[in-house]
This record gives structure tokens, C-alpha cells and sequence, in this order.
């Protein structure tokens, strides 16, 4: 049966659980550190969701198939940029990709609407990660084909198998619309629309879901009503806390300075992305503004202007960075039962 026939299937049957302390496909009397009669199921089976493991490209300037206001998430490494739209990681959720002097994989879960970067090279090993087939709190659980260890995305680190609670090695990702990563990336390449398989990447395939807050697929714990289930929000975290902000509290575009824990962080907002970073002893006196046009994101007082990847990318301190700081982008519901303590954020 095609992979597209059991995603759509997938999406459409009842969530798969059973009940006790073991769930079809998660290995009965094995150690996890997630509760195990939370573990779903999602019908497809392990690599039913095929990974590109050898990823195709286009340069920007040859892509047709991205509209400018869709999402893709941006990776900058070693200076080299490149967009996974959305578009094609709702079908393949996992690329295990090659940046030459290291090699990364970039996750994406459709269901949650949460991307992550992590590092393959892991304990030793350099990890090929895989689709499981299974899902915790609606969200992706990866496997490493190297030990067959499972992965909770959202949990950041092992939850099964050889690799018990290891964390996860992240690095960041970006997520904002095609039009504006090409600005600010001209040279970026894309993923390819034609990468080996019979999918139409134009289709959506999970029907209503990304846009109704009240259609869930699989079970979710501590639904929080605080918010619509599905607006697309930044969490920023540290351990077991996380801070929430909303597009809405960012306008047309506004950029604001927040302390969190003992760090300083500077949170910039537009209708297309918002991104949070890092700021070093010696950055906390620059004031910042968003700038609107050309291939810098940021300018701040001293006459320097800054990359959405936090890049200087002209004036006294050109090569200097601003680091990108723990956050992700994420619908609003998969939030809460990640973290002991959610808290959103108005920016006045």
C-alpha cells in the first residue's frame, strides 16, 4: 500500500491505544521514561512516514512550488542556508541531512506544528533518525536506526531503548514565510519538490486540521483553553518552564527586552516571524529596531544591522552574533503538557 494511502488512513481512523502499561508497536516490558499508556499508535507503522535521508534541492531562484506567504523552517550552518517547507515535511516530518563538516536531521511534526534541529552525532554515534509510528501528546516520536532508541521531539532527549534519557544536542531553526527567508537568504537552496516518491506536496493531508481548534486526531493531556488550540506561538524555555508569545502581541512589528531566568533576551515580532535571542553583558545597552527591507532584519543604535540568525552583518561589530536563544515555534495546545509551568506573555 502506498505510504500516502496509510497517512491519510492514519489521519482519519481513531487514535490507536491500548490500555494498561503497554501500546501496539511500543514493546511490551521494555523501560520507558514517558508514561507508556500515553503512547500512541498512529497506524502507519515505523518508517510508514518516510524520512528523506537523501535530500534534493533546488536553488531559490528555480522554485515555483512555494507561495510567498508559506512556511518553511530556515537553517542557517557554516554559512550555508536552506528552507524545509512545510509543505513537504507535512509528508516526510524527518531530514536527515548533510552540512559537509556535520551532519544534522531537522524534524518537523505536523500534528503539533513543532520543529527541531538536533545534532546526529550523539553519544558516539551518528544517528540516522525515522518516523516511529508512534506519537506522545499528539507529537512525533522518532527512532535512531543505529540503536533503535526512541525519541520524544518535544521531550528534547531518548525516552526509550539503549540510549535511555540521553538529551538530544539541538541547534536552532528558524520558521518564518518563503517570501521572507529568500530576502533575507538569497543564496538559500530548497528542498526539491521531486524527491522520489509519488506524493502531491501541494495536498494538505491531514483535511481541516492546522486551522480547527476543536478537530484532534489523537489524545492530548492538560488541554489548556487559554488560548485557540491551534494559533502558532514562540515558546521560549528554560527546563521545565516556558514563556508563550503571540503574534497578535507584536502588530506590525515591534521588539522587546525580557529578562527570563538570568538571561536577557531580546524578542523581535512581524506578522511573519518572531524569533527570540540571547543577549551577551556587552549587547544589553543596544537598542534594537526592526528594519523592513533588504536582507537585514534588526539595526540597533550603533549603527550595526543583524541577520534573522542573529548575524552582524555591517557596522563596528560586523561578524559578531546574537546567540539564538532555547525557543521553537508551536501550536498552542501541544505547549502545556511539555512543561510544568506555562506562562503567556503580553508584550505591551
Amino acid at each position: 500500500m502506498l505510504v500516502v494511502a496509510a497517512l491519510i488512513t492514519s489521519c482519519a481512523a481513531e487514535p490507536i491505544v491500548n490500555s494498561g502499561n503497554s501500546v501496539q508497536g511500543a514493546g511490551a516490558g521494555v523501560i520507558w521514561s514517558i508514561p507508556k499508556d500515553k503512547i500512541v499508535d498512529g497506524g502507519v507503522g515505523e518508517d510508514g512516514i518516510p524520512s528523506l535521508d537523501d535530500p534534493k534541492y533546488y536553488n531559490f531562484n528555480d522554485v515555483t512550488y512555494i507561495g510567498n506567504n508559506e512556511l518553511v523552517i530556515g537553517v542557517v550552518i557554516d554559512g550555508q542556508a536552506r528552507a524545509y517547507p512545510h509543505k513537504i515535511l507535512d509528508w516526510h516530518e524527518i531530514v536527515n541531512d548533510d552540512f559537509g563538516k556535520s551532519q544534522k536531521t531537522v524534524s518537523y511534526c505536523p500534528l503539533t506544528g513543532t520543529a527541531m534541529g538536533w545534532e546526529r552525532e550523539i553519544s558516539g554515534h551518528v544517528l540516522d533518525f525515522g518516523v516511529s509510528g508512534l506519537l506522545y501528546n499528539a507529537n512525533l516520536i522518532l527512532y535512531d536506526r543505529q540503536t533503535k532508541s526512541r525519541w520524544s521531539q518535544l521531550s528534547r532527549k531518548c525516552v526509550n531503548g539503549e540510549l535511555l534519557d540521553t538529551e538530544a544536542v539541538s541547534f536552532p531553526v528558524l520558521e518564518t514565510t518563503w517570501g521572507m527567508w529568500k530576502r533575507m537568504y538569497p543564496n538559500t537552496i530548497v528542498l526539491s519538490d521531486i524527491q522520489g516518491y509519488n506524493f502531491d506536496y501541494s495536498f494538505y493531508p491531514y483535511g481541516s486540521y492546522r486551522w480547527n481548534n476543536n478537530y484532534f486526531i489523537f489524545p492530548v493531556d492538560n488541554l489548556d483553553t487559554r488560548l485557540g488550540a491551534k494559533e502558532r506561538v514562540l515558546v521560549l524555555y528554560y527546563k521545565q518552564i516556558a514563556r508563550v508569545y503571540r503574534f497578535e502581541s507584536f502588530g506590525g512589528g515591534k521588539v522587546v527586552k525580557q529578562q527570563f531566568f538570568e538571561k536577557h533576551h531580546l524578542i523581535a515580532g512581524t506578522p511573519e516571524v518572531m524569533v527570540a535571542y540571547e543577549l551577551a553583558e556587552d549587547q544589553l545597552h543596544l537598542e534594537f529596531e526592526l528594519m523592513h527591507f533588504g536582507r537585514a532584519f534588526l539595526k540597533d543604535n550603533e549603527g550595526n544591522t543583524w541577520s534573522l540568525g542573529g548575524v552582524a552583518l555591517s557596522g563596528p561589530r560586523k561578524g559578531q552574533k546574537l546567540v539564538l536563544a532555547s525557543s521553537y515555534m508551536s501550536y498552542w495546545f501541544a505547549v502545556p503538557p511539555f512543561f510544568n509551568w506555562t506562562t503567556i506573555i503580553d508584550v505591551l
